[in-house]
């Protein structure tokens, strides 16, 4: 795997902010919820910060 981020995969990211702003936690807790894993929250929030 690469070390770091193709150009189109930082763009694809990027225009998901929008809308990991507004449902971001909701989107990673369901996600969370079927993996069976916890810390949505900050994998949510990690997600946007990303994109920003």
């Amino acid at each position: 795997m690469s070390a770091s981020l193709s150009p189109e995969t930082i763009s694809i990211i990027k225009s998901t902010a929008p809308v990991m702003q507004k449902h971001g936690v909701a989107i990673t807790t369901r996600m969370g919820g079927r993996r069976g894993g916890t810390h949505s929250e900050r994998v949510g929030r990690g997600i946007l910060v990303f994109g920003r």
